[in-house]
């Protein structure tokens, strides 16, 4: 995506009548409009897979992976040396 893709989006949306006159905002929401369009097909894959065994067995990896992180943080200050006492070898 490039300014020039950006500024005819925003003019395409009718969101300024010219360049000259467009706001950051409507750069923003022509920005915006371009990235959702240019998703679109990502997001529908996703929607298709959602009920399929292997995107039930992806979400569950996601979480699980989520869980890892998570309890090797808890586990941060019971594997952390105590004041005062050295490092092991």
């Amino acid at each position: 995506m490039n300014q020039t893709a950006i500024q005819a989006r925003a003019l395409e949306d009718g969101l300024a009548a010219t360049v000259g006159e467009m706001t950051l905002q409507d750069k923003a929401l022509a920005s915006l409009s371009i990235l959702t369009e240019q998703t679109a097909n990502a997001q529908g894959q996703f929607a298709r897979e959602a009920d399929t065994t292997a995107g039930a067995l992806e979400r569950i990896k996601g979480q699980f992976q989520d869980f890892q992180a998570a309890a090797g943080e808890a586990l941060i200050p019971a594997v952390e040396p105590l004041p005062g006492r050295s490092r092991l070898p």
